[in-house]
């Protein structure tokens, strides 16, 4: 019907031969690091902050900020394309061309308003308005706007943000066209005047196709600002569009892909990508490391695979049960993503015979295979072990080093949240994954769900509650419930899930457990004064059991309930949220972190290390003193577990109080949010110096954690016999726009205190030393970017410990 154009026969003809795009800033020697791994003939560069007024500010101004140009010399110089970000309907209200535009603005068909874009997260504010390209003037004035950049920078494509959203304007027709018939438009006016130029969009969907030789695809399951997942609806993805449409358009990574530092997020996206054919695409602002690690590694190996082989989705070709996408190459090569058991694997078959490119492992305790795990510790001759099923690891062929300090033995079902060694101690966590009997979120579709308003009828349904009149909300995402109390209409109310369980007769306590807590954005002047987080249970003849948190921070407090007592009885559980002592719904925006049903089980058992360095002293995180069964190069400790050892490499003097830590040694170590050791992360580090945060200055431990990870400040300390407390104040330092971070204290591995910090003022926080009165310890601040690491500028203010009184 509409006389489609196959990328082979496309124009500009070089749109076949891309195999890799990198999301990328304007660095050079980044053009460098790639030229020596790929084919830059087959990579295109995807500029997003380009222009002079920054991303998404000022439309439609697209001049070109100082560096563009030279920027665009050099990379065409090493053979690679390039392609700016550009935004095919936004007018910013600023801009001297809104006047004109303001009447053709879209409208809500609802509610009549005006359709904006806005980024409250951004300082200042983003915000542009959606110019209906029906409007023939805005064409016309888009179309000269973009034949002006590609002939003053010669750029080779064109990324046109937002064209997924085409909405039923409620101004009704204009020029005789609804906004989809003007979204066609616009790109085929674009074609027709820069035939040589290749254009992209954001989504892929069989309007835009027809003229997109490229399309950014989102991943369903996946929150890429909060930075959450759901890998029940990320296994969902179905490989049928890719399968309609790749002979035609080629998809890539959506710009919100997260660079490959962030770990656990960056692998859920690729959890997603793998069924649709999605080209390789690396999300990346600066020089690559010499050695990269982890998921860095796998996407650049992937991508010289994709470029060597010149590998094309095989759409006709065979899909076995264990094959997500294959593919085939113009040198006859074969190679396609596959699931094993272990995880994923994705193979390349030539004459040579077939090798492993990448492999993802997942869903399993263990793996018997003779490479490794970057940075993963638990390991010995024959398997790496403690793993948990949840997470994703980057597996590397690169055999494990048996000679270096590593655990070579785990009691089974534990694993380990930090290994690190340091020029002063080594310590090991042992603890035990997340190993729910139901979780919560699982068991949403088939629970009662509902509100109950102040004012107004009560609402129910069967299944998450996502449409209630009265706005309240109970969903989940991922192992999550984000939920929120009734808005809309007179007061507030209460928002609740309702489901059946079989609490089961174990062995050991049963508790419902999970962490409380508003989302980030919430707080602030004028926003929430907090939920008030509630769990009930009642087995049929006996009384009720609940427990509650009121929270109005964002800091995660636990909410358990015991519910041993109903072992072996079903049980009607219910979760609600209320609205704070205000009662106002404003930013009530309540999040339920893990909420599960686990059986609590403690245990006695072996933790086996192997080449230890030489130490004086081993503590528990009781304090308890350690004798290790030592055989060869392997000491053997019992603890109780969960639990951590801590190996001193020094007996330590005891102190005297008060004691300044910012004068005091310490050693660093970072550790990602997956357990793995890091090595020199980016931007991670810690030293003392004046930190100024609410306008107050202060002596302090400046640190900042690696992405999605953890730096530790560690002090081996004796001390005194008398009761002692930490102290200190903790903050963002001013200018920091970060979205929160954690500052957790603990002592020997055991955490004693714990604040989640937003940009503002200084907090105290203290803990009671006193347990550990006379004892070596080890003493940690640890700061904790939970999630992205931008801003996350942490202060220890005068961190000290003092006698308690």
């Amino acid at each position: 019907t509409w006389g489609l154009t196959r990328l082979e026969d496309q124009s500009p003809s070089w749109v076949r031969d891309i195999r890799f795009v990198v999301i990328t800033g304007q660095d050079r020697q980044l053009l460098q690091d790639l030229a020596g791994r790929v084919d830059p003939r087959q990579t295109l560069l995807y500029i997003p902050g380009w222009r002079r007024h920054g991303y998404d500010r000022m439309y439609p101004d697209y001049t070109a900020n100082d560096d563009f140009s030279a920027f665009v010399t050099d990379a065409h110089a090493l053979g690679f394309r390039v392609m700016p970000h550009v935004n095919y309907f936004g007018c910013d209200p600023k801009s001297p061309e809104y006047a004109q535009f303001e009447p053709y603005q879209v409208r809500n068909p609802e509610t009549h308003e005006k359709e904006w874009w806005l980024w409250e997260r951004a300082d200042p504010v983003i915000k542009f308005a959606y110019i209906n390209p029906a409007h023939k003037p805005w064409r016309d004035l888009f179309v000269t706007r973009m034949k002006e950049l590609v002939d003053r920078y010669k750029v080779d494509a064109l990324h046109l943000d937002q064209t997924l959203c085409i909405y039923n304007d409620d101004n009704g027709l204009m020029d005789g066209m609804t906004m989809l018939q003007g979204n066609v438009a616009l790109h085929r006016e674009l074609r027709a005047a820069l035939p040589q130029v290749a254009l992209s969009g954001e989504g892929l969907d069989e309007v835009t196709m027809r003229y997109e030789a490229f399309a950014q695809r989102h991943a369903w399951g996946l929150d890429f600002i909060n930075g959450t997942w759901d890998r029940k609806t990320l296994a969902m993805a179905h490989p049928v569009s890719s399968y309609l449409f790749l002979n035609f358009t080629q998809p890539y990574g959506y710009l919100g892909m997260t660079s490959p530092t962030k770990d656990q997020l960056y692998a859920a996206w690729r959890e997603n990508y793998k069924h649709w054919g999605v080209i390789p695409t690396l999300s990346s602002y600066g020089a690559l490391p010499a050695e990269p690690p982890g998921f860095l590694a796998q996407v650049l190996d992937e991508a010289a695979a994709f470029t060597q082989h010149r590998l094309s989705p095989d759409l006709e070709g065979d899909w076995p049960e264990d094959v997500f996408f294959p593919y085939r190459g113009a040198d006859g090569a074969t190679a396609a993503y596959r699931d094993t058991s272990a995880g994923t694997v994705f193979t390349v078959s030539d004459g040579q015979g077939e090798r492993e490119v990448s492999r993802t492992v997942s869903g399993v305790r263990e793996l018997s295979m003779p490479g490794s795990i970057p940075g993963w510790r638990c390991y010995d001759g024959e398997r790496i072990f403690g793993l948990d099923p949840e997470r994703w690891y980057a597996y590397s062929p690169q055999p494990r080093d048996l000679s270096v300090f590593h655990v070579s033995g785990l009691p089974e079902g534990f694993t380990v949240s930090r290994v690190a060694v340091t020029e002063t101690a080594a310590t090991v966590e042992v603890t035990r994954p997340d190993d729910a009997l139901a979780w919560i979120a699982d068991l949403l579709p088939e629970a009662t769900s509902g509100s109950i308003p102040d004012a107004g009828p009560a609402f129910t349904q069967t299944g998450p509650l996502d449409s209630s009149p009265d706005g309240a909300s109970f969903t989940a995402m991922g192992r999550d419930i984000h939920a929120h109390p009734p808005w809309k209409g007179q007061g507030s109310g209460r928002a609740y899930a309702t489901m059946e369980i079989d609490v089961p007769a174990l062995q050991g306590a049963v508790w419902f457990r999970a962490q409380v807590a508003m989302d980030s954005a919430a707080i602030g002047p004028e926003k929430t004064d907090g939920v008030l987080f509630r769990v009930a249970a009642q087995a049929e003849g006996q009384d009720p059991v609940a427990a509650e948190v009121l929270n109005a921070t964002a800091d995660r407090q636990p909410l358990d309930l015991d519910l041993t007592a109903l072992a072996g009885k079903r049980v009607r559980l219910t979760l609600s949220v209320d609205p704070g002592p205000r009662r106002s719904p404003s930013f009530d925006w309540a999040r339920w972190y893990r909420p599960r049903i686990e059986v609590e089980r403690s245990a006695t058992g072996v933790v086996a290390l192997a080449h230890p360095p030489p130490y004086r002293v081993a503590v528990t995180g009781a304090g308890e003193l350690l004798v290790g069964e030592v055989a060869g190069t392997v000491t053997r400790f019992t603890l109780n577990l969960p639990g951590a050892v801590i190996l001193l490499r020094q007996e330590p003097a005891a102190i005297a109080l008060p004691l300044d830590l910012t004068q005091q040694p310490f050693a660093l170590s970072f550790v990602s949010e997956a357990g793995e050791q890091l090595n020199s992360p980016q931007y991670a580090g810690g030293a003392p110096a004046e930190a100024t945060v609410g306008g107050v200055t202060r002596r302090s431990l400046g640190t900042h954690p690696p992405d999605h990870g953890t730096t530790c400040a560690d002090y081996v300390l004796r001390l005194p016999e008398l009761p002692a407390q930490f102290q200190c104040f903790v903050g963002l330092r001013d200018g920091s726009k970060s979205e929160g971070c954690g500052f957790r204290v603990t002592v020997n591995g055991q955490t004693v205190a714990y604040r989640k910090m937003l940009p503002g003022q200084w907090e105290a926080m203290s803990a009671d030393l006193s347990a550990w009165a006379g004892q070596p310890i080890l003493l940690s601040l640890v700061t904790d970017s939970e999630g992205g690491f931008d801003f996350d500028w942490a202060a220890w203010g005068e961190p000290r410990l003092v006698a308690l009184p």
